[in-house]
């Protein structure tokens, strides 16, 4: 019969969660697979608008204006599907993210709801929202 000491299970344990944990977006890691959307309430400088960028393994983030309020965004990436982003007034006033969806390929989510959705970053003047998602379902 074969033992594992503790030290060979930490270790088997730790190359397991490093290879869940495949890449990063600024807001944590993600496991491979799978791509980021972070959508920010606050007007971006460069864009002018409210924005959404895409993060995904080893490609460069795509940033993209969304038009407010209440507008599905196309947002053509290197994704299999492209991306359809559904603002709100809620969220284009800065007051919260009701009634902001996206669409993927057979995906639905509601940002506020989603388990794979929560906000990463706030203050009393925006909120960015990000979703985890499987780049093909």
């Amino acid at each position: 019969m074969h033992h594992l000491t503790s030290t060979t299970l930490a270790l088997f344990l730790l190359s397991l969660l490093k290879s869940a944990i495949a890449w990063s977006d600024p807001y944590g890691p993600i496991a491979s697979g799978y791509f980021s959307i972070v959508m920010s309430s606050a007007v971006d400088i460069n864009l002018g608008t409210q924005s959404a960028t895409i993060y995904g393994e080893n490609q460069e983030p795509s940033s993209y204006s969304l038009n407010c309020p209440s507008y599905w965004n196309a947002l053509d990436s290197w994704l299999p599907w492209v991306v359809s982003v559904h603002t709100s007034e809620q969220f284009c006033e800065l007051i919260n993210a009701d009634n902001l969806w996206i669409a993927y390929a057979n995906q639905w989510l509601n940002i506020p709801t989603d388990t794979r959705c929560g906000p990463v970053e706030e203050d009393n003047f925006y909120t960015k929202y990000r979703c985890i998602i499987a780049i093909n379902p």
